[in-house]
């Protein structure tokens, strides 16, 4: 046998006990960069932690592309449970959440590819007793708020935003989001509300003070069993919905594109207007468009849509 011949042989028998070898260790995996070489199971390794500090936390800040939730529960310290690439750290009072995505680059033979990390979700978790003055920051993923009593309120960002049982001494400033607003037993002076594209859904919320607002760019609002003094509401590309709301002074809406349905409650104390250029008008079943528009002391609904119709009952 040629000298060539059985070193192919030899160099082939190698590399099989070499496969095998390293696919009884785990050995095929996918190799990506971070900072040198590593494979696809340290990146998939993601740990949870959990700090605890003292119950003096008064303001929390955060900087995340992952979702965070806040909430109070029956602890005695301020508990916080993260992932693998998040830091949490408090300075004096207040409480820092920086969670920013990993991106990671790799190659598969010929391929290269890349992605970023999903680094799970933050939860801290406050004594019942604590009282926030302050929650603000930017998150782009999802932001839980539960069962909290604070004087400021501050959001940016494209995140999903879900609230429920939160009291804020301030005004409520939502301007700027981008994802949906579910708000659900939330209380405050007033809301604005501006959203890039998310839908809105607010249900057994209180705003009896100021002047609130509502707008988005490219989904639905929908309100119910809400309190309002005074509420403008404007709808670029959705729908718009009411229902079973107590409006003190006036509730106005505009939809560019989209339908209105809605319902008065006590219509004997209410003056309402409805309009529709593209569509049709319906209000108590009838196709006018105006309502007790002489009486002078009574609740005000002003109603257009510039391409759909408007159903009021």
């Amino acid at each position: 046998m040629k000298k060539p011949v059985i070193i192919g042989l030899v160099t082939m028998i190698v590399g099989l006990i070499l496969a095998v070898v390293a696919l009884g260790h785990s050995g095929l995996q996918t190799v990506y960069w971070d900072s040198g070489f590593k494979v696809e199971s340290q990146r998939n390794n993601s740990k949870t932690y959990q700090k605890t500090f003292g119950a003096n936390v008064k303001q929390i800040e955060f900087t995340a592309d992952n979702a965070i939730e806040i909430r109070s529960g029956d602890v005695s310290k301020t508990q916080v449970s993260y992932t693998t690439g998040t830091k949490v750290q408090k300075n004096g009072d207040i409480l820092t959440v920086d969670s920013p995505n990993r991106h990671h680059i790799w190659r598969v033979g010929f391929n290269i590819d890349s992605e970023d990390d999903d680094q799970g979700r933050t939860i801290i978790t406050l004594p019942r007793k604590v009282k926030l003055t302050r929650i603000s920051g930017r998150n782009n993923d999802e932001l839980f708020v539960r069962d909290l009593s604070l004087k400021d309120f501050q959001l940016s960002g494209q995140a999903d935003l879900d609230m429920q049982d939160v009291k804020i001494a301030s005004d409520l400033n939502l301007k700027g989001s981008g994802g949906d607003s579910t708000l659900t037993r939330v209380s405050a002076p007033s809301v604005s509300q501006d959203t890039l594209g998310g839908d809105v859904d607010y249900q057994n919320c209180r705003f009896v003070d100021n002047h609130s607002y509502l707008s988005s760019a490219g989904g639905d609002i929908s309100i119910s069993n809400n309190q309002f003094k005074d509420v403008s509401i404007n709808v670029q590309g959705g729908d718009f919905s009411f229902r079973n709301n107590r409006i003190l002074k006036r509730l106005s809406a505009k939809s560019a594109g989209g339908d209105i349905d809605g319902q008065v409650l006590n219509r004997q104390q209410s003056r309402v207007a409805v309009s529709a250029e593209g569509g049709d008008v319906e209000l108590f079943g009838q196709s006018n468009h105006s309502w007790n528009m002489d009486k002078k002391k009574a609740v005000s609904y002003h109603l257009s849509s510039e391409g759909g119709d408007v159903t009021i009952e």
